[in-house]
């Protein structure tokens, strides 16, 4: 047996670690908002929800109307996270342009993978049709959303009109109906819990296991896009009246900071995933519309499913 080193070992989760951190630095800090209000923001309302003080008295001194309705200490309530919307404008395409440049790199000096294929017609079914309507419903509402959160976000260039319009319309449309679809994908995706695996959900759920690659793009999908449909949700569903005005935006504002940012984070890990399964590996999208791949094809690339679907 190969004694492998630490590093070696958990180098997928290492690395990760080390580029997750310096673009939340980045991210967060240079181009979202005020950290320490956001960090001061987030004191508060655990405060008031535990119990331990209340926000009101110190909002409703001096104007009771007026800063229950614009709000008090600002710099304490308020996270100031609305420039994020023309520094994302500005920072983001090079953001992404630097990914996609990394990405096409990759593909001109590696090239694509490729099984070699004796018995093309030995195929195995990996997916049922249940599970390609998932797959596909997740890709055709994540490319709308795509696109119509990128209009969202350079929408000041766009110079309004209404195509802009309809876009942002569709966005919140997708979006709501793209919730239970993630969820789905999420658990029939959730290879390492061994306790779905004994229900009857087992038969549903995706073959194999994960690799410590895999892994870490399946939890960053899983915890960054609940982020995004619970804050997306949230934005949707809540709005201000005149009682609760100033703690509801201030909430919708932290829910916008945290849509922001797990957008960023969730596409970051999503392009690695179709670059590295669809794009650098020959036959893998033929395989998901059709439910099934040649044998010779898993056992190069997915041994753990070939093995498992003897």
């Amino acid at each position: 047996m190969e004694n492998k080193s630490f590093f070696k070992k958990y180098e997928a989760y290492i690395l990760t670690a080390i580029a997750f951190t310096l673009l939340n630095i980045w991210y967060f800090n240079v181009t979202v908002a005020d950290m320490g209000l956001v960090v001061q923001f987030i004191a508060v309302k655990t405060g008031h929800l535990l119990g331990i003080y209340d926000e009101l008295p110190r909002l409703t001194a001096g104007d009771p109307i007026g800063n229950k309705v614009f709000s008090g200490d600002y710099a304490l309530f308020a996270p100031e996270v609305m420039r994020a919307s023309a520094e994302r404008a500005e920072y983001l395409p090079w953001v992404f342009s630097i990914e996609i440049t990394v990405f096409a790199l990759m593909f001109i000096f590696l090239g694509r993978k490729e099984a070699k294929l004796t018995r093309p017609d030995d195929l195995v079914t990996v997916f049922s049709p249940f599970q390609r309507a998932v797959i596909w419903a997740n890709i055709f509402m994540m490319i709308c959303l795509i696109i119509s959160g990128f209009n969202i976000t350079f929408g000041d260039r766009s110079q309004g009109g209404m195509i802009p319009y309809y876009l942002r319309q569709l966005h919140e449309l997708v979006g709501f109906l793209w919730a239970p679809v993630f969820m789905a994908m999420t658990i029939l995706a959730f290879k390492d819990c061994k306790l779905l695996k004994k229900t009857s959900l087992a038969s549903v759920m995706f073959k194999g296991a994960f690799t410590p690659t895999e892994r870490v793009g399946y939890y960053a999908y899983a915890i960054f896009g609940t982020l995004i449909v619970v804050s997306g949700l949230y934005m949707f569903l809540v709005h201000p009246h005149s009682l609760i005005n100033a703690e509801t935006i201030n909430m919708r504002r932290l829910m916008l900071f945290s849509h922001f940012a797990g957008t960023a984070i969730f596409m970051f890990f999503t392009l690695e995933y179709v670059y590295s399964s669809a794009v650098a590996v020959k036959g893998y999208l033929r395989g998901l519309w059709s439910g099934k791949y040649p044998r010779e094809y898993l056992e190069k690339f997915h041994p753990e499913i070939a093995s498992e679907l003897k």
